[in-house]
């Protein structure tokens, strides 16, 4: 088969010839590059089948010389050649397993489709192939597995309604469909040696000899429904366990590949509870840290348990203060029972209330009210999620009977004030809050030295701090303070998570992917490490493995608006932005009160061409909270209709919010270039932007989208070589992002280079970058006449 392929074999509506080289197509014959053709050749050797990168690369250059970075550019190649853009992979299926399919079926040009129809079986065997037919009647095969095979399907619905109320692993199902599956030959075999008679079960030793005749027209149409059942049957059973309707997704880890546990979003599952904040009834301050972190504590407690679906902190928390019926938020939140809470009194005295509801019913599944001695809330927090696990009938296993009753301190006081800095860390972040935080985390491990999460909690203030004002110095005292509190405790997901996110901030993404991919072992349902991962796979052009783990998040967490925004966020990012507006919009209904769900929606309708609905969307942002991205759309929207005063004002609020981000800088600099007597505004704050733009580059530097921006910025101020430089490390770092070839594209205006810029603006064009955001741009006024400009929109 190997030789017969090598001379050549039709592929959809290609003839390939491996040994030429030549692709012959509707549009002419190709002269294809030999390295894409051998790719190609080694998967059509296994058509159907996933084919890993590192295989092609043995197969294809044994004497070293290839790399998977070479595949994924011959591959890019053959779509070319084939007529199968990467949108639609039609011939050739990118798995997210590292691999490549060839899903189009191989047709050899050696056997000729007359010579396949002149075929025909050996006389012969027919009256063989006839026997053994009629042998299986006679010996009531068929209908001994047709018996079984109803059988098999009664059970397995059975198990599939009991299992999950007794906390039954889902690997059970799966192996309770596999060996029934395997037991069908078993029947098979003992049904044709063994004949039930008068005497009883007997061995037929008659050696199979039946006359067809022998058996009755009836007895035929029976075997033959019975057939149809059991292939029915069979296929069924077996589709049901291997194929996961709602998602299947698949990541690497250090032992290989990891199937991720399957979703189904649209089923309530037994064990699912959502913990909601507790209520202050008193409305004293000096408790409400002890409300807020005692619950915020039982939920992670909870959510590291497997057997239990928990949704994260920022779905369950958005309810505070909501005046919103349990049923309403389990619904929403897609859970099956919820854990309610209340303080009141004073700190000395006070009486902490917990409450577990079955949602649909309403029934009180347990109720406890605690008076901690010594302000012992650690204890309660023990007793809390033990009597929940207990309650729901959960079967734990050794290993999350361990966290359950693992004590993060003994002591009191350092629980106390780790409670507390929680309290700040769940506040807007200001220099102030993460100062108060920070304080307070350090008290707590005067008190414990060996308290991991108070060290986990620095982690998280110093990340915030730079998130915050992106001052590098940060960076090192919250790496010490995760890697402090991993040190003490490897099982926490949490502190991986901000790990990975530190690595991915830095553009250390082979040391962020292994942080994550840690925390998602530890925690299965851990959406933030999920989310990290998507945005470090993204950060690597690992854009098929990025999108499945956006789509997963929001499967795991289809209550949580977040999810939505990010994968929202992808389909803007690569061109997609129709594709952006429902996951936006479910964003809108999930949390009407989030400002930036509205500039996210604007973003998405203005760039799919629905200008009037774009601005709208960002005014709507602008009117609930005031924010740097809704003023730099706003900006945007008014820089792209030429009202350039109106763009200059608005950055210029964008930039007093953020005066450190370099986009903003840069954005108000561009604006000002088109206002008569601002051109010396514009070049000092073009330098103003290259000076911010660089520092971020010491921390990340592989950041393509910084890179595109400051190529942009350097052409604006005259410098072409560092303009040229930075582009080409933007270009070989981010080759798939639309955004860099649009920036290529005004770096090219700005140096004079109108064919330069045309050829950028193509590829960014092809990539997905909007076509009206193009047409409208002030910088590409002089190419509006060109008739390349005018076939790239229409293309578009």
């Amino acid at each position: 088969m190997d030789d017969i392929l090598r001379r050549g074999f039709r592929l959809h509506n290609r003839l390939i010839y491996p040994l030429t080289g030549e692709i012959e197509g509707p549009g002419g014959t190709i002269q294809a590059r030999p390295e894409a053709v051998q790719v190609l050749l080694c998967l059509a050797r296994q058509q159907g089948v996933i084919v890993k990168s590192g295989h092609i690369v043995e197969q294809v250059w044994p004497d070293g010389g290839g790399s998977e970075e070479f595949v994924k550019k011959c591959i890019s190649e053959l779509r070319e050649y084939l007529g199968d853009p990467d949108a639609e992979q039609k011939i050739i299926k990118s798995e997210s397993r590292h691999g490549y399919r060839l899903v189009a079926a191989v047709q050899s040009l050696n056997v000729s489709a007359d010579s396949r129809a002149g075929e025909k079986l050996p006389v012969d065997n027919l009256p063989t192939i006839s026997n053994m037919i009629a042998n299986l009647q006679h010996r009531r095969v068929f209908r001994s597995i047709g018996a079984y095979a109803i059988f098999v399907w009664a059970v397995v619905q059975i198990a599939d309604t009991v299992f999950p109320p007794l906390g039954v692993p889902d690997w059970t199902m799966t192996l309770l469909v596999w060996t029934a599956v395997l037991g069908f030959p078993i029947v098979a075999v003992l049904s044709w040696t063994l004949q039930i008679t008068e005497k009883g079960v007997v061995v037929d030793d008659s050696g199979g000899a039946a006359e067809p005749s022998a058996v009755a027209v009836p007895g035929r149409a029976i075997d033959f429904a019975i057939i149809s059942i059991l292939v029915l049957i069979i296929g069924f059973l077996v589709y049901e366990r291997t194929t996961d309707k709602s998602q299947q997704t698949f990541i690497m880890t250090e032992q290989g590949e990891f199937q991720l546990p399957e979703l189904k979003p649209d089923l309530v599952e037994m064990n699912s509870i959502a913990v909601l904040p507790f209520a202050n009834l008193d409305q004293d301050p000096k408790i409400e840290y002890v409300a807020m972190g005692l619950a915020e504590d039982v939920l992670n407690l909870l959510a590291n348990i497997k057997e239990l679906k928990v949704p994260s902190k920022s779905s369950s928390f958005y309810f505070q203060g909501k005046d919103i019926d349990i049923a309403s938020i389990a619904k929403q939140l897609r859970v099956k029972n919820v854990l309610d809470g209340s303080i009141k009194g004073p700190v000395e005295e006070m009486q902490i209330s917990a409450l577990l509801i079955d949602a649909g019913s309403g029934h009180h599944l347990w109720s406890q009210s605690f008076t901690p001695r010594n302000a012992d809330v650690l204890k309660v927090r023990d007793d809390i999620a033990r009597s929940v696990v207990e309650s729901l009938k959960v079967v734990l296993s050794i290993e999350s009977q361990n966290r359950i009753l693992r004590r993060p301190t003994d002591s009191v006081d350092a629980y106390d004030y780790y409670l507390q800095a929680l309290g700040y860390l769940r506040r807007p972040r200001t220099e102030q809050t993460l100062d108060n935080a920070e304080g307070l985390f350090r008290r707590a491990l005067d008190f414990d030295p060996n308290y991991a999460l108070a060290y986990a909690g620095l982690c998280d203030v110093y990340l915030g701090r730079y998130r915050l004002n992106r001052h590098t110095e940060n960076i090192e005292p919250a790496e010490r303070s995760c890697n402090n509190a991993l040190l003490l405790n490897p099982e926490l997901s949490e502190v991986h998570v901000a790990l990975g996110s530190l690595y991915r901030h830095k553009g250390q993404y082979e040391a962020a992917e292994p942080e994550f991919l840690r925390a998602i072992v530890i925690n299965p349902k851990l959406e933030t490490a999920y989310y990290g991962l998507a945005m470090t796979y993204k950060a690597q052009d690992r854009l098929h493995e990025a999108e499945d783990l956006f789509k997963y998040t929001v499967n795991l967490e289809p209550g949580y608006w977040g999810t939505h925004l990010a994968l929202g966020n992808y389909y803007l990012e690569y061109g997609q932005p129709a594709d952006a507006i429902p996951p936006f919009r479910r964003v809108t209904e999930l949390n009407p009160e989030y400002a930036l769900g509205y500039n996210s929606l604007g973003a998405a309708l203005y760039n799919s061409g629905d200008l009037s609905g774009g601005e709208a969307a960002y005014l709507q942002s602008l009117d609930i909270a005031p924010s740097e991205f809704a003023l730099a759309n706003m900006g945007s929207v008014y820089y792209n209709t030429e009202r350039l005063e109106s763009a200059v004002k608005m950055f210029e609020r964008a930039v007093d919010y953020t005066p450190n981000d370099y986009r903003n800088w840069g954005r108000l600099a561009f604006a000002q270039r088109f206002v008569p007597g601002r051109e010396q505004d514009a070049e000092e704050n073009f330098r103003a932007a290259i000076n911010l733009a660089t520092k971020a580059l010491d921390v990340n530097p592989n950041d393509w989208r910084n890179l595109a921006y400051l190529s942009s910025y350097y052409a604006n101020v005259g410098d072409i070589e560092q303009s040229h430089s930075t582009l080409e490390q933007a270009l070989a770092l981010g080759p798939n992002d639309p955004h860099v070839h649009y920036f290529g594209a005004v770096s090219s205006v700005a140096l004079g280079d109108l064919e330069g810029a045309l050829r950028f603006l193509e590829r960014a064009s092809k990539l997905g970058y909007a076509s009206n955001a193009i047409a409208s741009d002030p910088d590409f006024k002089e190419l509006r006449d060109d008739e390349r400009f005018k076939r790239l929109l229409d293309a578009n």
